[in-house]
């Protein structure tokens, strides 16, 4: 996380510092913290900015809000087409189909 180290290195840094929160500590506050931090060093409409958003959402399926990662899952498939195609953005749309039926 170094001031000198490359925006995708930040980026990828802060994605496993969030992850080792979320799916270890279970510290889901510190996790998203983390995770917003991680995204001022996606670009706008990245891929990297897509992953931040799906791993926010997994974190708070985990901590229980599915609410909060309901909008995140619609954030990714309303606004990332682009990478419609991907599996990020087909785990998110899954996930959003899901949590609507329930």
């Amino acid at each position: 996380a170094s001031d000198q180290a490359a925006p995708v290195l930040r980026w990828a840094s802060a994605m496993l510092a969030g992850d080792i929160y979320a799916r270890t500590l279970y510290d889901f506050g510190r996790a998203e913290q983390i995770y917003l931090a991680a995204q001022n060093f996606a670009p706008a409409g990245s891929v990297e900015q897509m992953n931040v958003i799906y791993a926010r959402a997994r974190a708070h399926l985990l901590n229980g809000r599915r609410d909060r990662a309901q909008k995140l899952f619609e954030s990714v498939v309303a606004g990332f087409l682009v990478y419609r195609r991907s599996e990020v953005y087909d785990r998110c749309r899954r996930g959003m189909e899901e949590l609507q039926r329930k």
